[in-house]
């Protein structure tokens, strides 16, 4: 068969040495030249050889007619789109395609991926094979472009910040999200990334998350940053020429007394012991600072601490 589903055949291709005892001039006929695919298989063809004196002879033949030709197949370049869970299935109802066979009506087709994921976002090649009745088969590649079309979704949660002894809030954005989901993977930041001391009270804060396709969904939050805690120290009344621990209440990054000491606690002592029969203001009583760090200006704003004569130079920039 050629790839028009006909075949011809001569008397040559029949003819297997013909003779006669007079001439060589014979003339051969055959009954059957032309061959369709309806004539698949084998045939017998009659093959008649006459000479000049108009005697004759026939013969006959087996024809096998085969199909060995493949079908033709070629297929459009398409965009298929991730469904909620990540996954996309392609069928042979979504691909453009154009297939002919010379014998085969309907060739047998064929897809070698049809399952995509996020993984496979971008673009796949895809092959689609067809096989006709007769066992031939061809194969044509496409591309197959996997996109994701579904917005990832967040819901935020307030969220509150004392100012600490760094004076900067570097935002998690987990902190940040109530809840948050995708169809694919996906990363997350706010806008703006970081809040400071100069941000005391409410501050909107813009948490997005943006999948591996570009798609991106928003949520708005609000952070509210609180003044620092100013220190309290704590500690027993001073007997003179005694020694009583100093301590610090509130956590902080680092301390600093006046005395150099950079501990959370420190041991503070009288100089030295009242004399008898003298007004309690003889004795010398211990002289203690603690500052806050440098980006807390200082002033004289609250009083000495009780007991210890303790002084207490601090405030922030927003004269707390």
């Amino acid at each position: 068969m050629d790839a028009t589903g006909n075949a011809l055949i001569t008397t040559s291709d029949i003819n297997n040495g013909t003779t006669d005892n007079c001439t060589s001039n014979l003339t051969f006929l055959l009954d059957k030249t032309a061959f369709t695919c309806a004539d698949l298989g084998s045939n017998t063809v009659a093959l008649t050889a006459t000479d000049a004196s108009g005697n004759s002879n026939t013969q006959t033949a087996t024809v096998t007619v085969e199909d060995n030709v493949a079908p033709n197949i070629s297929a459009s370049n398409l965009i298929i789109a991730l469904n909620e869970n990540g996954d996309a299935t392609l069928i042979l109802d979504d691909v453009t395609y154009n297939v002919s066979d010379n014998c085969d009506p309907n060739p047998t087709l064929n897809l070698d991926l049809t399952s995509f994921s996020c993984a496979d976002l971008g673009e796949n090649t895809v092959t689609i094979t067809a096989l006709d009745i007769h066992g031939n088969s061809n194969s044509a590649t496409f591309i197959v472009t996997v996109i994701d079309e579904i917005m990832p979704t967040i819901t935020c949660q307030p969220f509150e910040w004392r100012v600490d002894g760094t004076g900067l809030l570097e935002i998690n954005p987990d902190d940040l999200i109530n809840d948050i989901g995708d169809n694919c993977s996906f990363s997350t930041f706010t806008t703006p990334s970081t809040l400071s001391v100069e941000d005391v009270g409410e501050n909107i804060v813009t948490v997005t998350v943006e999948d591996d396709n570009g798609c991106t969904g928003t949520g708005e939050v609000t952070i509210g940053v609180i003044p620092p805690l100013f220190p309290t120290v704590n500690g027993d009344d001073f007997c003179e020429g005694s020694n009583s621990t100093l301590s610090v209440i509130e956590t902080y990054a680092d301390y600093n007394w006046s005395n150099g000491d950079t501990g959370q606690n420190i041991n503070a002592q009288t100089m030295m012991s009242p004399i008898l029969g003298q007004a309690e203001s003889a004795v010398e009583k211990p002289d203690f600072e603690i500052s806050l760090p440098d980006w807390i200006e200082e002033t004289d704003d609250l009083a000495p601490h009780a007991h210890y004569q303790f002084k207490s130079r601090y405030r922030n920039t927003y004269g707390i």
